[in-house]
């Protein structure tokens, strides 16, 4: 895999001492699927078509799967069936609603033989619906149309990048001044003591001040920017400094939604508890 190193302009006499060094994929990794399916042989078939295609593939045969999943993981396209655990279409309706507002900006499509109008698929904010049966080629040709995106400028790679600067050199004044006044900022987790939805500049301002009063001394590797139909996906690695002076790492990928080049949306998919427990 060729890795472009791109170094972080950042000031050494800032709080924590040092600028960062920021690394993405010039050539990424396959589009990474999300397959919600519960026959289980249905979902083996597709994942190897799939797989076979060039993606990459998480299989989930329950909704309570596939929201743990979009909880810890970020994913380039959500694909589902529609009847997932129930008989009851109110009950799915409900349940792929709580899918596309988790998994956003990343498009959810659904693959599904119950009839679903073109009203319904707006309504639902779905990127598309096809019906079953179909043919692979009809499945790989929209599947490649919803996943096509246009390059990230520079300046929405620059406010990336400087978003983890601000959070690196405790820089919170301008972390909020990057983002809308509306901005959102979501972690999900099974764990309702981890799970946080922070609304508003001063809001996630106070709470980004809060939040690395306990992890010190934060460093972030990007490991990969990739642009999604609303935003973009990075994901990286994080580390900071425990009570013992150690340094201690985790894996996480954020989820971008941008207002012309401010951030209006970010959706963090990180093991909540496990980085509460190593703090």
């Amino acid at each position: 895999m060729l890795l472009v190193l791109i170094g972080v302009t950042g000031s050494t006499s800032g709080r924590h001492g040092s600028g960062s060094t920021v690394c993405y994929r010039v050539d990424p990794m396959p589009p990474q699927l999300l397959v919600i399916e519960d026959d289980h042989d249905s979902l083996e078939l597709l994942s190897m078509l799939l797989e076979s295609a060039g993606f990459g593939i998480e299989g989930a045969q329950r909704s309570t799967i596939a929201t743990d999943k979009l909880r810890r993981g970020a994913y380039d396209l959500v694909l589902a069936d529609f009847l997932v655990d129930t008989i009851d279409p109110v009950a799915s309706w409900s349940a792929i609603d709580g899918l596309v507002e988790l998994a956003r900006p990343c498009p959810v499509g659904l693959l599904t033989a119950w009839p679903i109008t073109p009203e319904q698929r707006s309504d639902h904010g779905l990127a598309f619906v096809i019906a079953k049966p179909c043919s692979s080629e009809t499945l790989l040709a929209q599947l490649s149309s919803a996943l096509e995106t246009h390059p990230l400028s520079p300046a929405h790679e620059q406010a990336i990048r400087a978003y983890f600067e601000h959070l690196e050199r405790a820089a919170y004044d301008e972390l909020v001044a990057a983002c809308t006044p509306d901005v959102v900022y979501h972690l999900p987790s099974t764990d309702p003591r981890f799970a946080k939805t922070i609304r508003g500049r001063e809001a996630f301002r106070a709470f980004a001040a809060a939040t690395f009063e306990t992890f010190r001394e934060p460093r972030f590797e990007i490991h990969e920017i990739r642009p999604l139909p609303r935003g973009a996906l990075v994901r990286y690695t994080g580390s900071w400094c425990d009570a013992s002076g150690s340094r201690t790492s985790l894996a996480g990928a954020v989820l971008f939604v941008f207002d012309g080049l401010q951030i209006t949306e970010i959706g963090v998919r990180v093991d909540a508890a496990r980085v509460f427990a190593l703090a």
